[in-house]
């Protein structure tokens, strides 16, 4: 088996459309309320990161659903530390207040950065963390 297909068969599955994402509908405008200001696509932000790679960092969480990983939240990070991991998380759970959402993750996987596992474990203790292999 080449490189390449040992790749696709080990990658996560990405979802391919907006209805697999928000499956109460593309018409619930609150599912778009972040994207209000300004539209933002993962092309963008790439280009934008590789502009300013030694000052940029990009952070992404993604949501599992029906055995698909989906991009829900980019953030751009000053860098790689626990400050600004919290920022990040601290804005994260006050956008979801503000929709009234309670965000509570029964389970985090995460690579092994130890700043990033120090910051979840800070702001949801009750969730288990899971280690990317």
């Amino acid at each position: 088996m080449g490189g390449d297909a040992l790749k696709r068969t080990v990658r996560p599955k990405y979802s391919h459309s907006m209805a697999e994402i928000f499956p109460r509908g593309l018409e619930d405008q609150h599912n778009y309320e972040p994207l209000q200001d300004q539209e933002l696509n993962r092309k963008s932000i790439i280009n934008a990161v590789k502009r300013k790679a030694e000052a940029i960092k990009i952070f992404t969480v993604h949501g599992y659903l029906k055995g698909s990983y989906t991009p829900l939240i980019f953030c751009l990070l000053k860098d790689k530390k626990k400050p600004s991991y919290s920022d990040a998380m601290r804005l994260l759970k006050d956008e979801c207040e503000k929709r009234q959402l309670h965000l509570q993750p029964l389970y985090i996987v995460i690579d092994f950065e130890q700043a990033l596992h120090e910051c979840i474990v800070s702001t949801f203790p009750q969730t288990k963390i899971v280690n990317l292999i």
